[in-house]
């Protein structure tokens, strides 16, 4: 369940449907007129609330994006190619942030160890990653959560616990 736009988005595994407070007394909340999707969300915390909308990660491995009663696609046929070969994306992980005046959605695969930013005024979107010596290759972001604090971005690092200050100029 996500609320946004004065409306509840209540996600299944293969539809959604969007509801409304009418305020009546014993049926407080009303399914939205044609506020029914037959795309659902694989994804459950891949949902993020950002430039006045939302993303999420639906059941065909798309990357979707509402602002009304209505959900566009955003990622383009090379991106969901790649989704789709990742053996499990029901444990993505999505954040979102601005950062440089841009706004981003980070969208990480924990199981596929893959990390991917949409930056939402471009529509381009770029694999981001972090070197991982463990296993002396490169692999998901390490950014794991994400707030904003006294006008700052902080990220918390998946592996260590660290918390770091994300800058745009900053590489390490």
């Amino acid at each position: 369940v996500y609320s946004e736009f004065g409306q509840l988005w209540i996600f299944g595994e293969e539809s959604s449907e969007i509801f409304y407070n009418s305020g009546v007394a014993n049926n407080v909340f009303q399914r939205v007129s044609g506020g029914t999707l037959d795309v659902g969300c694989i994804a459950p915390h891949s949902v993020v609330a950002l430039d006045n909308g939302f993303f999420w990660l639906s059941n065909d491995k798309t990357v979707r994006r509402a602002s009304s009663p209505n959900s566009q696609v955003v990622s383009p046929p090379q991106i969901v190619a790649i989704f789709e070969q990742y053996e499990t994306v029901s444990d993505a992980v999505g954040i979102g942030y601005i950062l440089g005046g841009k706004a981003f959605y980070e969208l990480t695969f924990p199981s596929a160890n893959a990390t991917w930013l949409y930056e939402i005024s471009t529509g381009n979107w770029v694999r981001l990653s972090s070197y991982q010596e463990y296993n002396d290759m490169d692999g998901r972001h390490r950014t794991n959560c994400i707030c904003r604090f006294d006008n700052i971005i902080i990220a918390g690092d998946y592996e260590n616990g660290s918390i770091y200050q994300l800058d745009h100029d900053t590489y390490t």
